[in-house]
């Protein structure tokens, strides 16, 4: 049997239909073939033949109000002009009739309303919130989108008359309700500020503070690195680490370019965490302790992550705030002033490599000696002695 691509079918080539993953059925309709409750059964098909069988089953079984779609709240859009429709192949868990994965199963309205409703909402599993390492707290409904689509066409220099036909309206008055701009708001972003760059230094924390609250309308306390985002008058901090910058790897903590006393205080820190490190290093009991081990492993990995922050807390934007999501170790940068976001992927070191190497490897008496007293050096500095470790 002569085996052609699927863009060189017609509607007259003949496919053999079967059980089994690897079978011409897979391939054309994306779901493996069952012989019980499917739309063909197995045996000899013409390519046209299917078509019409796949056709007459979606229609009839699977959405019987086709061309049109529902939503939950009963409103309906012609699927022949949707400004767009999803495959069930595109969407996982789409649907629970046989068939609903297919690559020629458009999803049904009801399914996207719930699909999206639960990405953009505060859905602590599925929310895209929670998956990019922000605050499960976010979120918001799909009636939001048209006030935020209707926002960015004005803040784009759209005339209202184009975004009221866009949004389906009729009097443009009704589109004033869903743009949320003003002329003090635009004015302020041409408005240039003549500082000179010490000025800006010394306070950036400060004015960072208040451009969050004011450009994301959540909570933001001052900390010793940065800023604070959890609402620390209902929900008290309870997050401990294992560095002195106790804020460092918490969802909530986020960090300003420029910040010098922040960028001081990490890099202090993250010299004595390397001195810590180096002690375990040469600390023979790392061979044959496993706690040693899982220890220096995500001691390792966390203090790399500490000196990627101090090093975009030095090279980034003067304001630019900063936060390292855990999730997906990346790091989230955003201007403040333009809404401008950018992700920084982290440097991850080999830990499993490096912790091999240093079990493999002889340790050195004398080295061990010197390491010790440069570590009691630095401990002394933060009042700090070895037995404190």
């Amino acid at each position: 049997m002569k085996k052609k691509k699927i863009y060189q079918l017609s509607k007259d080539d003949i496919v053999y239909i079967c059980q089994g993953d690897n079978t011409a059925f897979k391939t054309l309709f994306g779901f493996t073939f069952n012989r019980d409750g499917c739309f063909v059964s197995n045996g000899l098909h013409k390519v046209g033949e299917l078509q019409r069988a796949w056709i007459k089953y979606y229609t009839s079984e699977c959405l019987p109000e086709f061309p049109r779609s529902y939503t939950h709240s009963n409103n309906f859009a012609d699927m022949r002009y949707a400004l767009f429709t999803m495959l069930g192949s595109e969407i996982v868990d789409s649907g629970s009739f046989k068939g609903s994965v297919s690559f020629f199963s458009p999803v049904p309205l009801s399914f996207l309303d719930y699909y999206f409703n639960s990405r953009i909402g505060r859905d602590k599993v599925n929310s895209i919130f929670s998956k990019f390492g922000y605050s499960p707290s976010l979120g918001f409904n799909s009636h939001s989108l048209r006030h935020y689509s209707n926002t960015l066409a004005d803040l784009s220099d759209i005339s209202p008359s184009i975004i009221t036909a866009w949004s389906g309206r009729v009097n443009i008055k009704q589109t004033d309700t869903y743009i949320h701009t003003d002329e003090g708001f635009k004015s302020e972003k041409i408005k240039v500020v003549m500082q000179d760059e010490a000025s800006n230094r010394q306070h950036i924390r400060i004015r960072s503070i208040e451009e969050l609250a004011a450009s994301t309308n959540l909570f933001a306390t001052e900390t010793s690195t940065g800023i604070c985002t959890q609402n620390l008058n209902l929900t008290p901090c309870d997050y401990i680490n294992d560095f002195v910058s106790q804020c460092f790897l918490c969802n909530e903590a986020c960090y300003i370019a420029g910040d010098e006393k922040a960028i001081e205080l990490l890099e202090r820190d993250c010299q004595y965490q390397r001195r810590r490190l180096e002690s375990v290093r040469v600390d023979k009991r790392l061979k044959n302790s496993d706690a040693m081990q899982v220890w220096f492993r995500v001691h390792l990995f966390n203090t790399s992550i500490l000196s990627s922050l101090v090093e975009l807390m030095k090279e980034k934007p003067l304001g630019n705030t900063i936060i390292y999501a855990r999730n997906s170790s990346e790091f989230r940068i955003t201007d403040l002033s333009s809404g401008d976001r950018h992700i920084v992927k982290s440097r991850l070191p080999d830990v499993e490599k490096e912790l091999d190497r240093i079990i493999n490897s002889s340790n050195n008496p004398d080295q061990s000696t010197n390491k010790n007293e440069d570590l009691s050096c630095l401990l002394e500095k933060f009042g700090l002695s070895p037995g404190d470790l």
